[in-house]
């Protein structure tokens, strides 16, 4: 890191706020038909991306309660806050950062499609929050 104070437009800082799982009882692809859960084929597309509300990851093939099961830093269940389903569609229900998706169906059944990162206020060298720019 430079010894010299870092412009506030120089440097985002992110922190994880969500970890995002499949249900263990849903049967999930990419593309597939047959499938309960289908996820956008590029998914990976949207790796440390913003992404806004309303952005589709993923279709059901059936009805299916919470084929996402997405917990917070404490472990609690919030998929609500994050997640919504219209007309069988998956949607991001408010805007977040997406990282480390994986499309390898093991990895997700062992550990997760994501996590949602969101900005991280941070201080600058004399204890300031961060101000950004003036125009």
């Amino acid at each position: 890191l430079p010894r010299h104070p870092i412009a506030a437009h120089d440097i985002d800082v992110f922190h994880t706020v969500a970890t995002v799982r499949v249900d263990p009882a849903c049967d999930f692809g990419y593309g597939e038909a047959a499938r309960d859960l289908r996820f956008e084929a590029d998914l990976d597309r949207l790796n440390f991306a913003e992404v806004t509300a309303g952005t589709p990851i993923a279709t059901l093939g059936r009805e299916f309660d919470a084929p996402l099961v997405v917990t917070n830093e404490a472990g609690e269940v919030v998929t609500d806050e994050y997640f919504e389903v219209t007309d069988s569609v998956v949607r991001f229900r408010r805007t977040m950062i997406p990282a480390m998706i994986t499309l390898d169906e093991e990895v997700i059944r062992q550990d997760c499609v994501c996590y949602l990162m969101e900005p991280y206020p941070w201080q600058n060298d004399r204890g300031n929050p961060r101000q950004e720019p003036t125009v």
